[in-house]
């Protein structure tokens, strides 16, 4: 739940901020790996990104299954982008 109102509270925000020049907004950064898939579902992330005016989202997600799931969700708005650890212990390494 923590998790879903900070992505939600991160989203209002540029939403917000972006609101007054009126133009698109394209998230240059999300994972959806691990946890966050389990936590909130893909039609919910489509969902707050639709809310939040973001018409394109540069994602990508550790052993690729949250990233898959997000573009069969929403095509238009998710570009795929490689992210080279299949689990969280890799990052460091």
């Amino acid at each position: 739940m923590r998790m879903k109102l900070l992505i939600f509270a991160s989203l209002t925000f540029f939403a917000t901020a972006a609101h007054g020049a009126e133009l698109p907004v394209f998230d240059a950064h999300i994972h959806y790996s691990h946890d966050a898939v389990q936590l909130i579902p893909p039609a919910e992330v489509v969902a707050l990104l639709r809310a939040a005016g973001v018409k394109r989202a540069l994602l990508s997600s550790s052993n690729d299954d949250g990233t898959q799931k997000l573009l069969e969700a929403a095509p238009d708005i998710i570009v795929p982008s490689l992210h080279p650890y299949r689990r969280r212990g890799e990052i460091g390494t």
